[in-house]
């Protein structure tokens, strides 16, 4: 499809902003946090050069970043993970991890400079100014419903859970009304 929208430098860079329904076989799975249905929120960046991604990338993660801390999510800790994984591994992958009230991280989201890795076998190609044939340049970031199970982590006590006033203007309050002293605290 990319190639049908990409044919020359003039087509670059060309950023994609997908929002879609995944499923994912897990053999088990915790509600929010590894469930086997969830939505993606993901990012595919297509450029004519290293530069331009490289700017996507620093572009992409203070985007990234700034998602998070609007869910309240601020303590989040960007981490550039080893290469390892699949075949084919991205050139470099960050991961936006929260740590969660019993000390452990969770990864919220994630980026990867895939650089020519995919271009080649799906013959990610466009022509430049001197109509030369040339290879793009690609990166990929996403977070998932994920953040909703780590929000109710970090966001929720005793007492509830509390949105954020700037994800929720409007805050309702449940009250529960007893006629039985005994209940009452």
């Amino acid at each position: 499809m990319i190639n049908h929208w990409i044919r020359s430098y003039r087509d670059l860079p060309l950023k994609i902003l997908l929002i879609e329904p995944t499923f994912r076989a897990f053999k088990r799975g915790t509600p929010l946090l590894a469930s086997q249905g969830s939505h993606m929120i993901e990012g595919h960046g297509f450029h004519s050069d290293r530069q331009s991604a490289e700017r996507e990338v620093e572009e992409a993660t203070k985007h990234v970043d700034e998602a998070l801390e609007a869910i309240g999510l601020k303590q989040s800790l960007m981490v550039q993970r080893p290469l390892w994984g699949n075949r084919p591994v991205p050139e470099r992958t960050i991961g936006f991890d929260v740590v969660t009230p019993l000390n452990r991280t969770i990864m919220a989201a994630s980026l990867y400079m895939q650089g020519e890795i995919y271009s080649n076998p799906y013959d990610l190609v466009y022509r430049d100014e001197a109509n030369e044939t040339q290879t793009m340049t690609t990166i990929d970031w996403g977070l998932s419903t994920r953040v909703l199970g780590i929000s109710l982590l970090l966001l929720a006590d005793e007492r509830g859970f509390r949105v954020l006033p700037k994800l929720s203007p409007i805050q309702i309050a449940f009250v529960s009304i007893n006629n039985n002293k005994e209940e009452i605290d």
